[in-house]
């Protein structure tokens, strides 16, 4: 399984990541994982637009819109499961957490109607992965 880590908007690193080293609890897959950390830079490129905002740097700014665009658009198309209204841990489809979805809904993936049906199902559907202890907060 390959990881890329961003250092700025040009360079990017790819690293091998053994499964072994991914979290291990019961409900949560390494799909689910890699998942939450593309969704995790999806929100980290959000604090980066504020950050250069802030500090006048319009045009790293603007590349990070750029890239937020297209990894919205990318995991939009790979994930999103329309018939269940819920964002997959897999492309297949077939695997559906409460990480990745909460994590959607605070990346700014999931449209407000789409928040509101994916919050509600966080609550009540059970065919979920439930969250671990530590990610809870965010439910």
């Amino acid at each position: 399984m390959y990881l890329f880590i961003f250092n700025s908007p040009s360079c990017y690193k790819k690293v091998n990541v053994p499964t072994s080293s991914l979290p291990s609890h019961k409900n949560i897959s390494p799909h689910t994982a890699v998942t939450i950390g593309i969704e995790i830079f999806a929100f980290s490129l959000f604090s980066r637009i504020t950050l250069e905002t802030k500090l006048g740097n319009a045009a790293f700014a603007a590349q990070y819109q750029k890239e937020i665009a297209l990894l919205k658009k990318t995991i939009r198309a790979k994930y999103w499961d329309n018939s269940k209204k819920l964002f997959a841990d897999r492309e297949e489809k077939d695997e559906f957490s409460q990480h990745t979805n909460s994590l959607a809904i605070l990346t700014g993936l999931a449209t407000t109607a789409e928040a509101s049906e994916i919050s509600n199902q966080l609550i009540t559907n059970k065919q979920l992965a439930p969250a671990s202890i530590y990610f809870k907060y965010y439910l």
